[in-house]
């Protein structure tokens, strides 16, 4: 090997070794930076929970979803577990699904899509019992909800189970535009059931034939008639 050639292999040498070098420090700093990042994401106080949002829930709800978050506080945001305060939203009968997001840098938000009442039931004594229209009570409370109708049994009689279900099932086979302008639905001993629709007495019977009463319902409605019997529906009557 001649003096030259000695030179550039020891130079190639050197280049090797200096970009071995760079390497390891190119490689450590991304190291350092990845470790950092996980500190701060989730170990590190600059991205603990601050804030816990509850929108969308009844105030009762929002308060007890902002009690069962509230333990997030202080925890970095990425390590709270969401699971947990979903189950417990979702655990409250006035709420049908929830969803936590977290809203960086420090904000828990709870976002609760709630349960509709559909239902009063006046138990007596400033209780009313609200229901949703899958049959789900969803709150006891001393007054009806504005817009929703009540439903009472025939002769002071208790309103059972069955006939809060049958009173659902014609509030369910309503079209919204007729449902919200049902009120005071009756019950009878053998779950017949009728309402008012404005100045009608709407007679629905049993939960026989749903879709066949709401066509009579929508044709003789226009009558204005002061009582109208569909609990047969082939053979509607007015009044």
């Amino acid at each position: 090997m001649t003096s030259t050639q000695h030179a550039r292999f020891e130079q190639r040498q050197a280049d090797l070794a200096a970009d071995r070098r760079r390497r390891w420090a190119w490689g450590s700093g991304a190291v350092a930076v990845v470790a950092a990042g996980v500190y701060v994401v989730g170990f590190s106080p600059l991205l603990a929970v601050q804030d816990v949002d509850v929108v969308g829930a009844e105030p009762g709800d929002t308060a007890a979803i902002g009690e069962l978050a509230a333990g997030a506080h202080g925890r970095p945001l990425a390590r709270v577990d969401v699971g947990a305060i979903v189950d417990g939203a979702e655990a409250r009968p006035g709420v049908e699904s929830a969803t936590v997001v977290r809203d960086w840098p420090r904000t828990l938000r709870v976002e609760v899509v709630p349960r509709i009442p559909a239902l009063a039931v006046n138990r007596g004594k400033g209780q009313v019992e609200v229901y949703d229209i899958d049959g789900i009570r969803i709150r006891s409370t001393g007054s009806v909800p504005k817009g929703v109708p009540t439903i009472s049994a025939d002769r002071g009689a208790e309103v059972s189970g069955h006939g809060v279900t049958a009173a659902l099932s014609m509030l369910e086979a309503l079209p919204q535009d007729v449902r919200e302008q049902v009120s005071a639905v009756t019950v009878d001993a053998a779950d017949r059931v009728s309402f008012r629709i404005g100045r009608t007495t709407v007679v629905w019977g049993d939960e026989a034939q749903p879709q066949l009463k709401v066509q009579v319902i929508d044709v003789l409605l226009e009558g204005r008639p002061k009582v109208l019997d569909v609990s047969a529906p082939d053979t509607p009557v007015t009044r």
